[in-house]
């Protein structure tokens, strides 16, 4: 596995998030990033700051309900030139025990290349919501895990 290859097949999972906003917002997230080519998977931590509503909100990956997303990458990258990245995030979730919604995520490099724009991160999870984010900040490597997608039937 490797930390510095550069690849373009990328997936995003939101593990979980926790934050709140009336006006002023902060969110938490956890995202594991997967790429099958640099055999590697990354866990990011962002915390977000920006404008939003929503009394308190909290969310989680359901066991069994995994939603990758495919990132549409702009360029290549690699978890160590994620690391550091300037981070948008723009939310909207509703539920309560299940929450849906969608989880848009940029990437963007101290020299302003865009790594991504606007993916869905978002789907199924567990937990209490209510509220929409536009928030800024910066993606933070935290560890190698072992999370992957799961297999494709008949791959």
């Amino acid at each position: 596995m490797s930390f510095t290859d550069d690849a373009d097949d990328w997936q995003v999972l939101c593990i979980e998030s926790f934050g709140a906003g009336l006006v002023l917002a902060a969110q938490f997230f956890i995202f594991d990033f997967f790429s099958e080519r640099a055999d590697i998977t990354a866990r990011f931590r962002l915390s977000a700051f920006g404008i939003g509503f929503g009394g308190g909100s909290a969310g989680w990956v359901v066991p069994g309900l995994s939603d990758w997303s495919d990132v549409h990458c702009k360029r290549a990258f690699s978890a160590q030139r994620l690391h550091y990245c300037a981070a948008t995030l723009a939310t909207a979730t509703v539920g309560v025990g299940a929450n849906v919604g969608p989880c848009l995520i940029s990437a963007i490099t101290q020299t302003g290349v865009s790594l991504f724009e606007d993916q869905d991160a978002g789907g199924l999870s567990g937990g209490i919501s209510a509220g929409a984010y536009a928030l800024a900040g910066t993606w933070k490597f935290t560890k190698v895990v072992s999370n992957r997608p799961s297999p494709t039937v008949g791959a």
